[in-house]
């Protein structure tokens, strides 16, 4: 039932000054044009209706209500079924100057009004405007006959589900268990019959049998974070008690669902899971979940297009966090990672090489070609000589080095992989203590730079060798081995030859230095012993209880609740202010630090014009104003990057989430969004 718009109700409010009793009176009823006075509730409030609004829906009849206050009005929605209650569903309270900042719940329980005479004056204007008698007979139901065999065609969820069904039972409403609750409960003909506490209840579909109703329903825990539904059935029979049938592995996408009826039986495609068809029946009073095998077959190329085009980049900003590119999808976004996920169900879908794919465009942030990927991800026809083979020959000098003591295990392949990666061993350890000698010993400038020489070497190294892991055939990983050794022999040379600058040659920009993934903790202590101070921002956030990134340390500027749990903390000395990175829950790791320019206040206000992706499943509405009754003026998808232009304009809470309104820019698009479902991109 939509909320009534304030301004179809409201005329033109006439002052009463100096009047009668009754000139007040008539004064009050065209403060309400359309409304008919029909009495009082309690010593003050005066009860209108507009007769013209009532409608008539099924039993039900809908009216609409204003209650009016000593200091405002109530504008409500009711409902009544025309025997012996009726029920306000909901309603705003207004002061008499138009404004309103209190939600008004409304009568949330069905009041008799036998004992109150003008509220049954109201209802009895209602059911005889409507047209109903004060008791209203149940219609009979005219059951299918034996031979008729009901029969669908498949078919599709609908996308926008509907708040309402009916049933041969009656009416099947979504509801809520109190008015602060998500739609958790289910009502027949106003009566709650089934609640999942704490969840959102959808409807979707009835199936109509002998002598029941069957429908189809879900629940979801809200959230972008919850992208499956847990679906269940309904029955429901007249004369007799409602019936919830669930199953194990009940779920799936929504999208993926289609649905179609047989005679008695009902039949649900639920998409795919693990690389199988899973199916669901339902017979009698009894679901079934089952997978089905399915031919090989490619990955469907709307999904291999999405996984190149849309998720490789995320791969490439997971070096933020992620430098060696082990893991990088660790650090996807919500969105992504869903993605993947989902799409890992499909057949053809191959996670090997997905990870070989993504780690690959971490290190070099290049991709390869489409073809490659879709060989490597979507078992698509490789491309002939796509790859570069690994080198089974490299020079003699080198062999020599590489297979030095593996001579005589030369015709078994096993035995000869395990005695080059012995001899590969101690050229790595080489390489790699000439990298931190030089390292260490770089101005911050300089580290930089060196860091990206490496990760370029690491990329070509591996593109002409290849990725040598404990899967790989001993035959190929010869090849492979003795490749890497000649690589990374090389380069420990090349970096041993480098000069490394003397002590006095490193420029002292008087900046600490920490070392990444460290405990914030331990950087912490090292601060406070190297004489820098905790700084306060003035507008910087309030850590929330029981937060242990933040707790007892006022230098926190800012810490996210969502997404990678990122925090930044002010440090102060000699005029110079820094900010502290870290990332993670718990006790957080630091990720860099950078200079606070003097120029700029080091306040929570520094984040204006930094970037945040959109977590909202499937949009985040934007407004005109910092509040949900603003005009939408626009929508960013899941997954959206927007512009915060201005943080903390107006607290607020919407579906359980805790925030603030924000200014942002959205394609050519400035408004205002909550920040509730914003994380920031590092």
């Amino acid at each position: 039932m939509k909320r009534i718009v304030i301004g179809l109700l409201l005329g033109t409010v006439l002052v009463a000054c100096n009047e009668s009793a009754e000139n007040k009176q008539a004064n009050s009823t065209e403060r309400f044009p359309g409304f008919t006075q029909v009495g009082t509730d309690g010593a003050s409030a005066r009860l209108y209706i507009d007769l013209s609004s009532i409608k008539q829906s099924d039993n039900l009849v809908q009216l609409k209500l204003v209650k009016a206050l000593d200091a405002g009005y109530v504008i409500q929605d009711a409902i009544t079924n025309c025997n012996d209650s009726f029920k306000a569903l909901e309603g705003v309270q207004y002061r008499d100057d138009g404004t309103s900042d209190k939600q008004y719940p409304g009568d949330e329980q069905p009041l008799p009004f036998a004992s109150k005479p003008d509220i049954a004056a109201l209802v009895k204007k209602a059911c005889d405007k409507a047209g109903v008698a004060q008791q209203v007979a149940t219609p009979a139901v005219e059951k299918p006959r034996s031979e008729d065999k009901p029969k669908t065609a498949e078919s599709a969820l609908p996308e926008e589900t509907p708040d309402k069904l009916k049933t041969r039972a009656g009416l099947l409403e979504i509801a809520r268990s109190d008015f602060n609750s998500p739609p958790d409960s289910l009502a027949l003909n106003g009566k709650v019959i089934f609640k999942d506490e704490g969840s959102y209840l959808s409807l979707y579909r009835v199936f109509s049998f002998a002598d029941h109703d069957a429908v189809l329903f879900a629940s979801n825990c809200g959230g972008s974070g919850c992208p499956m539904n847990d679906f269940a059935f309904l029955v429901v029979k007249q004369g007799a008690e409602p019936t919830v049938i669930k199953a194990d592995d009940f779920y799936a996408y929504p999208s993926a669902v289609k649905t179609a009826q047989d005679g008695n039986t009902v039949k649900l495609d639920l998409g795919f899971s693990g690389g199988k068809r899973k199916r669901a029946t339902l017979e009698g009073e009894q679901v079934t979940v089952r997978l089905e095998d399915v031919p090989p077959q490619p990955l469907e190329e709307a999904q291999c297009k999405w996984l190149y085009t849309d998720i490789m980049p995320a791969c490439v900003e997971a070096r933020s966090s992620n430098s060696d590119c082990t893991e990088p999808q660790g650090n996807f976004g919500g969105f992504a990672m869903r993605g993947v996920a989902a799409v890992s169900d499909y057949p053809g879908f191959v996670q090997s090489g997905f990870d070989q794919q993504c780690q690959q465009i971490c290190r070099d942030g290049k991709a390869s070609d489409y073809a490659v990927f879709g060989g490597e991800v979507c078992s698509k026809p490789k491309p002939a000589g796509a790859m570069p083979a690994p080198s089974t020959s490299p020079a003699s000098a080198d062999k020599v080095d590489a297979l030095k003591g593996c001579e005589n295990l030369m015709n078994t392949a096993g035995q000869a992989l395990e005695c080059i990666k012995g001899n590969l061993q101690p050229e790595k350890d080489r390489l790699n203590a000439a990298y931190k000698t030089l390292f260490d010993a770089l101005p911050v400038e300089k580290q930089a730079q060196l860091e990206a020489e490496q990760k370029a070497w690491l990329a070509k190294r591996d593109s002409e060798c290849g990725k040598l892991t404990d899967e790989t055939p001993a035959s190929d990983g010869m090849g492979m081995a003795e490749c890497i050794f000649k690589f990374v022999s090389t380069r420990a040379d090349e970096l041993a030859k480098m000069p490394v600058p003397a002590a006095s040659a490193v420029k002292n920009d008087g900046l600490p230095r920490v070392k990444e993934g460290d405990d914030y903790a331990n950087v912490r202590k090292a601060l406070l012993a190297d004489g820098w101070q905790p700084y306060h921002a003035p507008n910087a956030d309030t850590c929330m209880e029981g937060d242990t990134r933040c707790q007892g340390r006022p230098e926190m500027e800012a810490c996210a609740g969502t997404g990678m749990a990122n925090c930044n903390f002010l440090w102060k000395k000699d005029g110079k202010t820094i900010a502290v990175h870290t990332i993670g829950e718990g006790e957080p790791g630091v990720t860099g630090l950078s200079l606070v320019p003097s120029e700029e206040k080091p306040t929570a206000a520094n984040t204006q014009g930094e970037w945040y992706v959109s977590t909202a499943k499937p949009v985040l509405v934007v407004r005109s104003t910092p509040d949900v009754t603003g005009e939408k003026i626009g929508t960013v998808p899941e997954g959206g990057k927007v512009k915060v232009l201005e943080k903390n304009i107006k607290a607020d809470s919407i579906s359980g989430r805790s925030g603030s309104w924000v200014k942002i820019e959205w394609q050519d698009t400035v408004g205002y969004v909550f920040d509730g479902f914003l994380v920031h991109i590092l």
